[in-house]
């Protein structure tokens, strides 16, 4: 199924705005605030603390991670030649952000390789 080059673009322009957009403010209320947004932390919690790295002190990568979902975004938009790399490579990053982020870097993934040739200068 092809599926219409304004689609494919709105979705691979949403999903860094949702979840860049998303892990910039949350790691900005937990820097500022000193807890995450929301009720609790997510199940990446747990992931990040098998490998040893305390939940809490992730507000920092959150703020960095959620730029760059952003800046690859603004990037790809000039068609720099390596903006649609940034793009893969920070969603690759995020799979990690479990169910929220894993979910959505995957399809961003997806899209970017499918779809390549409109995402590449």
């Amino acid at each position: 199924m092809r599926m219409r080059p304004r689609a494919v673009v709105a979705i691979a322009s949403t999903i860094p705005v949702v979840l860049g957009g998303y892990m910039l403010f949350d790691g900005m209320h937990a820097l500022l605030l000193g807890s995450y947004f929301g009720p609790g932390i997510g199940p990446w919690a747990f992931l990040v603390s098998l490998v040893g790295v305390d939940p809490a002190s992730m507000a920092a990568p959150f703020v960095v991670e959620g730029s760059l979902w952003l800046f690859f975004l603004v990037s790809g938009s000039y068609r720099w030649w390596w903006a649609w790399y940034g793009r893969v490579v920070t969603a690759i990053a995020t799979l990690w952000y479990l169910p929220f982020g894993t979910v959505l870097s995957l399809v961003q993934v997806a899209v970017l390789v499918r779809y390549r040739n409109l995402f590449r200068s």
